[in-house]
C-alpha cells in the first residue's frame, strides 16, 4: 500500500506520525511538493486535510487520478453535482468536514 497525503497541518501532521510509525509507504504533497497525475501515480489512497479553500483547487485532479480520496477539508463548500460526478466517474471517495467524535455525535443530536 502507498498513501499520499495532502497536507500536514493539525490533522494531516498526526497523520503523518502515523505514516512515518508504520511501514506504510507514503508521499507527503504540501505547497513545496504539489501533487500532479504523474506523480499521484502508484498510490492507492489519497488522505487529505487540507482547507476547503484549497482542497477546491484539487478537486479534478483527484478525480482524474481515479485513486480513491479520504477528505477531512474543514470549511469546505462541495460544488453542486459533485456527488453525482463521483458516481458517473465511478470514484471511491469518503469526505467529512470534521473527523472529531465529539462534533460528529454532536450533528447527530442536532440532526
Amino acid at each position: 500500500m502507498k498513501v499520499a497525503l495532502l497536507g500536514k497541518g493539525k490533522t494531516g501532521g498526526k497523520v503523518l506520525e502515523l505514516l512515518q510509525a508504520s511501514e506504510i509507504a507514503y508521499t507527503v504533497f504540501d505547497s513545496s511538493h504539489k501533487p500532479h497525475l504523474k506523480n499521484l501515480q502508484g498510490h492507492d489512497v489519497i488522505i487529505s486535510f487540507l482547507s476547503g479553500e484549497i482542497f477546491k483547487d484539487y478537486l479534478d485532479l483527484l478525480v482524474d487520478s481515479q485513486i480513491p480520496v479520504v477528505s477531512g477539508s474543514t470549511g469546505m463548500s462541495w460544488p453542486i453535482g459533485f456527488d453525482q460526478l463521483l458516481k458517473n466517474k465511478k470514484c471511491k471517495w469518503i469526505y467529512a468536514t470534521n473527523f472529531s467524535l465529539g462534533m460528529n455525535l454532536v450533528q447527530q443530536m442536532i440532526f
